[in-house]
């Protein structure tokens, strides 16, 4: 994972309409863009599930792995809002919550957001103006 020690990335389910919301709104509010992305599906996201000994085939996390420190589920959010600009910051607070209070409620979202926000059939594919952006 040396390759990846000096960055921020955002891994995602590429068929989750929420997951793909909210990586666009990354891109939107990621003003100093230092935040990459890939999806869990991709090669990139493969290797580096792989590499922390995570299934490579359950899709119910966010992870953000900031600087060869994988984060996961409310903790991968909450680390990443300090990249975000705006008043985004103001979601910090909720790191004076435990974590298995923050990740009660991220759980029941992820459980039930391909029932409540859809999926598609493939991965969603950006745009060449965002290619830099992706790992792969």
């Amino acid at each position: 994972m040396e390759e990846y020690k000096n960055q921020q990335i955002v891994l995602f389910d590429g068929i989750c309409n929420l997951c793909v919301g909210v990586v666009q709104f990354l891109l939107i509010h990621n003003k100093s863009q230092n935040i990459s992305f890939a999806s869990l599906q991709s090669k990139s996201g493969q290797k580096i599930l792989k590499h922390f000994g995570l299934s490579q085939d359950n899709f119910n996390s966010f992870i953000f792995l900031e600087k060869g420190v994988l984060y996961q589920k409310s903790e991968g959010a909450l680390n990443l809002i300090p990249y975000l600009s705006g008043i985004w910051k103001i979601f910090l607070i909720l790191k004076i919550f435990p974590k298995s209070f923050n990740n009660f409620f991220y759980d029941l979202i992820a459980k039930n957001r391909l029932q409540i926000f859809g999926s598609k059939t493939q991965c969603w594919l950006h745009t060449k103006a965002l290619k830099s952006r992706f790992l792969d």
